[in-house]
């Protein structure tokens, strides 16, 4: 084998060796392991006292029935869908939504959009079963929102 040749096949390795690392990837952002229900509990706790302040002060009634979203994260679709089936049956008029990130972050999203009262949604009781109905599905709550007219 003469050099040229030598130098050709070392020059094709070292293209396919770039872009071998170069090639698009699955993506790596998992959702965290959940900390224990309790300290989960308490940061909702001190998160909605904060949220609760701002509607507050925006006028909202907060004992009126009003769009509440229940969000949620999930690794896979299967636990995704587990949890929309939890959900399901634990918010009957409730919309779900299930989602597949189109970027980097979590994999998938679920929704589930209910009538409630602010006040209900804020029990420490109702916190702790959207908690649990996530974790037992293999996923994470991941809040509450609520749509605010601008004043």
């Amino acid at each position: 084998m003469d050099i040229w040749t030598a130098l050709s096949v070392v020059a094709i390795l070292g293209l396919i060796v770039v872009l071998w690392t170069r090639r698009p990837r699955e993506r790596s952002f998992t959702v965290a392991i959940p900390e224990p229900v309790e300290e989960q509990l308490a940061g909702f706790t001190a998160r909605n006292g904060e949220l609760v302040g701002v509607l507050r002060e925006r006028g909202v009634d907060l004992n009126t029935p009003r769009q509440i979203d229940l969000h949620f994260l999930a690794n896979t679709e299967e636990s995704a869908k587990t949890l929309m089936r939890s959900l399901g049956s634990a918010f009957p008029g409730g919309t779900l939504q299930l989602e597949r990130a189109k970027s980097i972050g979590p994999p998938w999203s679920v929704t589930c959009v209910v009538q409630a009262a602010v006040s209900a949604i804020v029990q420490p009781q109702a916190v702790e079963r959207r908690i649990r109905l996530a974790t037992s599905a293999g996923a994470i709550h991941d809040g509450w929102g609520t749509p605010v007219e601008k004043r």
